[in-house]
């Protein structure tokens, strides 16, 4: 395993830079490689990353506010919606997330033969 050595910054900021200062393949706990970032109405910045996980970020003094873990695979993409944020993984899994509940809401939509199975409430 492999660190990126810069302790001294913020998680975001060290998320955001983290391919340019670490040596790959980075598995340390400090550097997150960033595939996608989104914003929510109130500025906060929600990310998803190789570590299969989603980050909401508070956007003003970039403390992590949240983590979320649910994806078998890669976070490749994030979006916010209305009260909701939505991740899509290399697992074929696209999750719903809200910022006061630490598990998916509605189940998931997933992915079958590049048709779409719905289940959420």
């Amino acid at each position: 395993m492999s660190d990126c050595g810069d302790r001294r910054r913020s998680a975001l900021g060290t998320a955001e830079g983290a391919q340019d200062r670490c040596r790959a393949p980075c598995r340390c706990t400090r550097c997150v490689h960033v595939n996608a970032v989104a914003t929510t109405p109130d500025g906060a910045i929600v990310t998803g990353g190789e570590d299969r996980r989603v980050r909401l970020w508070d956007g003003h003094d970039g403390r992590l506010r949240r983590t979320w873990s649910g994806h078998d695979g890669v976070v490749h993409g994030v979006a916010v919606h209305a009260d909701r944020i939505v991740s899509v993984g290399s697992d074929g899994r696209i999750l719903c997330w809200r910022p006061d509940r630490d598990a998916p809401v509605g189940g998931s939509m997933i992915t079958v033969d590049g048709e779409w199975d719905v289940a959420a409430t």
